[in-house]
């Protein structure tokens, strides 16, 4: 009996070392794993420490090949040189018009008449623009392009269309954008639209003073540029910003 007692002590301690050994072993392995989590831990860290402390790419390459510097900034804000430049490269194209076509890539040196682009007016007569109003018009908001288009065609001469007239905008004064809401800015030009014709050499000179009106928009994905007309949309497009609304520059005018 008492042979039986002892054997069934030593299988109990047995059981009880098996278990300790168990409970060790999970013990370890846990330790072992936080272990190993906190190096992980440790590394990400070290590794976001120093992706924030370098420096943002300065320069990029275009997908036609040509390298251009660059800053970091929100998406809805632009720079005032950026507004101020889109602006006035905007409205020199809208307003202008040359007679003739801009040469192409195969005829270089071949110069074609500017036939122009009909635009119909709310009283169902036709009026015409040059063609690169037209395609600078789609620098233009949507909502805004079709009135614009509209009042230009009413500024050009016919002239202008049989290459016996030019027009052109020439600004004068372009005040510094400001701010006027998330990604929105308004800019004063003073500038005057002028009318040279063969019958009058001197031009015929118009005052065009206006406040401008300019949101932050997305530009056009790089790979949806292979027709003339969406390489036109990207190019008046590219800089991020359109034109949303113009009037008519009286000083004094509220903000909206």
């Amino acid at each position: 009996m008492q042979q039986l007692d002892a054997i069934r002590r030593s299988q109990r301690q047995k059981g009880n070392a098996s278990q300790l050994n168990l409970f060790g072993m999970f013990v370890f392995s846990a330790l072992g794993l936080g272990v190993l989590n906190l190096l992980l831990l440790l590394g990400l860290f070290v590794s976001m420490n120093r992706l924030s402390q370098k420096a943002p790419p300065s320069l990029v390459q275009t997908v036609d090949g040509r390298s251009i510097v660059t800053n970091a900034m929100e998406s809805k804000e632009r720079t005032p040189i950026v507004i101020r430049r889109f602006t006035i490269d905007t409205l020199t194209m809208l307003l202008s018009a040359s007679g003739k076509l801009p040469p192409t890539a195969d005829k270089p040196n071949v110069q074609t008449l500017d036939a122009g682009i009909a635009i119909r007016l709310p009283n169902q007569t036709e009026r015409k623009v040059s063609t690169s109003t037209w395609q600078s018009s789609f620098a233009l908001s949507e909502d805004f392009r079709a009135s614009a288009l509209q009042g230009i065609s009413e500024l050009m001469v016919p002239e202008a269309f049989t290459g016996q007239a030019q027009v052109v905008l020439i600004p004068q004064t372009l005040s510094e954008p400001e701010k006027i809401g998330e990604g929105q800015w308004k800019v004063n030009m003073i500038a005057n639209l002028v009318t040279i014709a063969s019958g009058n050499p001197q031009g015929i000179t118009i005052p065009f003073n206006k406040e401008i009106f300019l949101r932050a928009v997305d530009t056009p994905p790089p790979s949806d540029v292979s027709t003339p007309l969406q390489k036109a949309v990207y190019q008046v497009r590219s800089s991020g910003i359109e034109i949303y609304g113009m009037r008519d520059y009286t000083p004094g005018n509220m903000k909206k």
